[in-house]
């Protein structure tokens, strides 16, 4: 998991009432919806297989970022009878500049020719994630996966949590509160704070004609 129980004890969270099997359980959530949200993850999978529709040209978007331009171990170009053809390692390259963040458009570049028309002919595996050069996940990344496990500690029967966590105004003397109207705050989970570490790691699909 991104962050650990430790992680979220550190923000002052304690046991009780928060155990460590709930914490676990929230963060887990926490990380599927961000991964969700974002089209992204965000921790090294090793030996992991993309197949993409090569499309006549010589550029290839990658639906997530080899953890670095090196780490495809193979690409091979699957025929229409199931045979395949292994490229060797000069024939391609991996474009993922360190500035602007490659990370967020990676492509493979065929260097000599085109990616053949096809469904799913291009077959690559190698090492991905959206990771740090060290292969650990984004600070900003881990912020917002916190953010998210604390907003959704409370148990989920807990109506009076629900109610806190979404008021927008509130005045002491007669007491008076007004809750958040969720379909028109925007964003995605309705914190700014969440919403904004989102946008900055949402995946834009990228195609070519």
């Amino acid at each position: 998991m991104y962050v650990s129980v430790e992680d979220i004890r550190i923000e002052g969270l304690t046991d009780p009432p928060y155990s460590d099997g709930l914490v676990t359980e929230r963060i887990a959530l926490a990380q599927a919806a961000f991964e969700r949200l974002t089209g992204q993850f965000f921790d090294a999978h090793s030996d992991y297989t993309v197949k993409l529709d090569g499309r006549g040209h010589d550029i290839l978007w990658l639906p997530f970022p080899p953890v670095s331009v090196d780490a495809l171990t193979s690409v091979a170009i699957v025929g229409n009878d199931g045979t395949s053809e292994t490229l060797d390692a000069d024939q391609y390259e991996v474009d993922m500049p360190e500035f602007p963040d490659g990370r967020m458009n990676p492509k493979l570049l065929r260097l000599s020719g085109t990616w053949p028309k096809g469904t799913r002919n291009v077959k690559m595996i190698g090492e991905f994630g959206f990771v740090e050069s060290d292969k650990s996940t984004p600070l900003l990344v881990k912020n917002a996966v916190k953010r998210i496990a604390i907003k959704w500690l409370p148990q989920l029967g807990d109506a009076d949590a629900d109610k806190a966590d979404r008021i927008i105004e509130e005045s002491l003397g007669d007491y008076r509160y007004r809750l958040a109207d969720l379909s028109k705050n925007g964003g995605f989970l309705g914190d700014p704070r969440i919403d904004d570490i989102i946008r900055m790691f949402r995946k834009t699909d990228m195609a070519t004609v």
